[in-house]
């Protein structure tokens, strides 16, 4: 070897290297999967939240129907009401024949002289959009007049006459009409009330979220859980 030439090195050996003077490859990420009890757990969680969904949907529609209910007794105690100032401030006869009773007497005050059956069932006001009509029948009114407002003296068998308005005292606490029970028979409910208890033919039809909806002398509306005071059925 020439005297003035560098001195080359050897270059060392791969096996060894020290291990911190290797160079280090990048790691390999790998997705992580589930195991039976981590998807377990997110359907049951899953379910859980459609369970919730639904109730809150249920509960709205229930709450809309109920609303809707309550305009239609409005709307049907007003049209009590005009007949009632028209006729010497007495009330239309709860209970007749056709065309001798409430639902057909009071239809001109909302826009059609009921002459038929089937006039009467197109009258959408006569029908509660939670009464389900499930068994059948025709689908006519639903709504029922409170027994204790026919005039005794003036009534028979076949015929209640309403009473004059001038014997309530209390036209707050006096119920004009509410939710009858439907008979699938009759293709409607009576059209008198003289019960609390549901599943009668006079009875109360518990249809809103387990209550009823009423409507009072006074004009008011209002909701009543299952079961009613009996005092509802009064003259006041």
């Amino acid at each position: 070897m020439h005297p003035s030439s560098p001195s080359i090195r050897p270059l060392p050996r791969a096996d060894f290297i020290m291990p911190a003077q290797r160079r280090s490859r990048p790691a390999k990420w790998t997705a992580a999967a589930f195991t039976l009890v981590e998807l377990l757990v997110v359907l049951a969680i899953i379910s859980i939240l459609a369970s919730l969904l639904m109730s809150g949907v249920t509960k709205a529609r229930d709450k809309a129907k109920q609303i809707s209910c309550m305009n239609n007794l409005k709307q049907l105690s007003t049209a009590i009401l005009m007949y009632a100032q028209e006729h010497e401030d007495r009330l239309p006869p709860l209970w007749g024949a056709l065309g001798d009773n409430w639902w057909d007497m009071t239809s001109p005050y909302m826009g059609k002289q009921v002459t038929s059956l089937d006039e009467r069932n197109q009258i959408k006001i006569f029908k509660c959009p939670a009464e389900l009509y499930l068994t059948g029948g025709s689908k006519g009114p639903v709504y029922a007049m409170n027994n204790a407002l026919k005039d005794t003296a003036l009534s028979n068998a076949s015929h209640y006459e309403g009473c004059a308005l001038s014997e309530i005292k209390n036209a707050a606490s006096t119920m004009l009409a509410g939710d009858g029970f439907y008979n699938s028979t009759w293709g409607n409910s009576s059209s008198i009330l003289s019960s609390i208890s549901d599943g009668v033919n006079t009875g109360i039809s518990y249809r809103h979220m387990k209550g009823a909806n009423f409507s009072f002398i006074d004009g008011h509306v209002s909701w009543q859980e299952q079961p009613a005071p009996s005092s509802l059925l009064t003259k006041q």
